[in-house]
């Protein structure tokens, strides 16, 4: 469903689009930074909550993008 949404919807030209997935450490997360890793977008920003643990899963996440 997510790979539908941010492939097949003609967005048009966007100055920003916001994702808003729910909490946990669920394939929604990763699909998304998976297919948006490979769209040439330009910058993110992640939310978060202060535990440790969300932290740590987004820290985790974004380093494998990176790499």
């Amino acid at each position: 469903m997510i790979e539908t949404f941010l492939q097949e919807v003609d967005w048009g030209d966007l100055d920003y689009l916001i994702v808003d997935t729910p909490p946990g450490t669920s394939d929604e997360h990763l699909s998304t930074v998976n297919l948006l890793s490979s769209a040439n977008v330009s910058g993110a920003i992640i939310v978060t909550t202060p535990q440790v643990v969300s932290l740590d899963y987004v820290v985790g996440v974004m380093s494998n993008v990176l790499l």
